[in-house]
């Protein structure tokens, strides 16, 4: 695209509104997909029709979903949106008109989950460094 108003000795304006207005073309990013080898696509197949097979049994076992997010404590700094309005800069303090930044925040991971049943596992928060593995799954699930 960028390339086209180069080429043709027109304007980037001129080129859009043609694209746009006349042609009624959208412009798409290309977007970056998953290399998957034919596999590992047959087995993904495979292992999905398993689950849905089993779920779709009356007596199904209750299957847990469940997901985790790093969140970091530091908050993310925007200059657009975290503006001052002052009639000097002298007049703000250096702890206001700074954002001070860590190269590493410190973090913190939260797990959650849902089971089939449509029942919520508390929240579980997970201190930085701890490597979550089987052994620890289990030390948070309760025993049943």
């Amino acid at each position: 695209m960028k390339q086209m108003p180069k080429e043709e000795y027109m304007s980037t304006t001129s080129i859009w509104r043609l694209i746009r207005k006349d042609l009624r073309m959208l412009a798409y990013k290309k977007k970056p997909p998953q290399i998957l080898s034919q596999a590992i696509m047959n087995k993904l197949l495979i292992r999905g029709r398993k689950i849905i097979q089993q779920l779709s049994k009356d007596r199904s076992p209750s299957v847990l979903w469940t997901d985790e997010k790093i969140v970091t404590v530091q908050a993310t700094h925007n200059s657009q949106n975290d503006q001052i309005l002052t009639w000097k800069k002298e007049d703000i303090s250096v702890e206001l008109r700074t954002a001070f930044r860590r190269q590493k925040p410190p973090s913190v991971m939260v797990w959650a989950g849902v089971t089939s049943d449509g029942k919520r596992a508390p929240l579980i928060f997970v201190e930085e460094g701890l490597k979550v593995d089987q052994a620890v799954y289990f030390t948070f699930l309760p025993r049943r």
